[in-house]
């Protein structure tokens, strides 16, 4: 009975094709950590009755509930409507159905997915003061020159393409990060070949801008592979074209083009360009912000196909003409922990909650 009165801080992180909840001590300490597909959660109601029935913990008592969201939160209405998907979280809502099953939560807070990754970086920036990380939190792609307390940036390309930077808070001793939706940023087209792909993705789209998230996701990776088809047709083997037929028939495109990147050429080629979109991506975005203290890369795509961020894709993203330099000194680092947006969520709910001392 002593373990049901206690009380928890519950953190969810809602991603247009997973999820991943997570109950932590308010100590920030994890108990128990769940998957799930996003598609499972059809409404608040059901997103409530899925927290109960899968966490094998048994509680009644929350200090803050705080979920991180693919897409912007509208403060005046503590909701956010999930980009890529018809999913939309309410604060006001969920509270209600953590009534009606029974369970006290003192606060609700959402964040967008980003802003929460920038509040877990905290969790690694704590644990380790080397610039050169190889753990099960981190890898180095980039080592650089890092300088201590400077701008970080975050980019990470999935289902979309987040973008965010933190900013360490010398008073409250943390990274906080801002939310941003800079992934629908236009993508700046320098030569006739990016031309005509950017005229490819309109037509397939109907939309009248090309925006990152267009190139730097899941559904990117199909249309450069689409766009590659195109051009060389009719210079492609029987097996080449008999791979093409099995992705259009594929539930998840994306991923079996990843699969196929070292062995098939418009698979290769699809990733080749992947890359180097995504180097001159994360350029833009550092000299933008000036991230002295390091650009850390999220997402599904970038752990799953982490041999893209080779020398070629450190030449790209070094290359200018006039700054180079600060580009060479800049560290980059790839997220290798699921778990960093989730202890974002509670470090941001243990910061926030009122009766709690930070």
């Amino acid at each position: 009975m002593q373990g049901i009165m206690r009380e928890y801080i519950l953190t969810a992180d809602i991603g247009a094709t997973n999820t991943r909840i997570a109950l932590y001590s308010t100590e920030i300490k994890l108990i128990e950590l769940i998957e799930i597909k996003t598609d499972e959660i059809k409404n608040k109601e059901s997103f409530v009755r899925i927290i109960k029935q899968k966490l094998k913990k048994i509680f009644s008592r929350l200090q803050a509930t705080c979920i991180a969201c693919a897409g912007p939160v509208n403060h005046k209405l503590n909701q956010v409507q999930l980009t890529n998907s018809h999913l939309l979280i309410n604060s006001k809502h969920l509270n209600e159905q953590f009534k009606k099953e029974n369970i006290s939560c003192k606060d609700i807070y959402l964040l967008n997915d980003f802003e929460a990754l920038g509040y877990g970086i905290n969790k690694i920036l704590n644990s380790s003061k080397s610039s050169q990380y190889s753990t099960k939190e981190l890898t180095t792609i980039k080592k650089g020159k890092p300088v201590r307390l400077k701008t970080i940036a975050l980019l990470g390309a999935g289902t979309g393409l987040g973008k965010s930077i933190a900013v360490y808070n010398k008073d409250k001793n943390i990274y906080q990060p801002f939310p941003s939706e800079g992934g629908h940023a236009d993508f700046p087209i320098q030569n006739y070949y990016e031309l005509q792909l950017a005229e490819f993705i309109r037509k397939q789209t109907n939309y009248t801008n090309l925006c990152y998230e267009d190139i730097l996701s899941g559904k990117g990776i199909v249309h450069i592979y689409d766009f590659l088809y195109l051009k060389y047709e009719y210079n492609l083997k029987k097996e080449q074209l008999a791979l093409k037929k099995k992705i259009d028939k594929a539930d998840d495109k994306a991923a079996l083009i990843s699969k196929n990147r070292k062995t098939d050429f418009l698979c290769k080629e699809t990733f080749r360009l992947f890359a180097k979109y995504y180097a001159i991506c994360l350029r833009n975005l550092a000299l933008e912000t000036m991230p002295l203290s390091g650009i850390y890369i999220g997402g599904g795509i970038a752990a799953k196909n982490a041999d893209i961020f080779n020398y070629l894709f450190i030449q790209e993203f070094e290359k200018h003409d006039v700054y180079r330099h600060l580009l060479k000194n800049i560290p980059i680092y790839l997220i290798t922990d699921k778990t960093l947006s989730l202890y974002g969520c509670a470090l941001y709910a243990r910061q926030k909650s009122t009766s709690l001392i930070y």
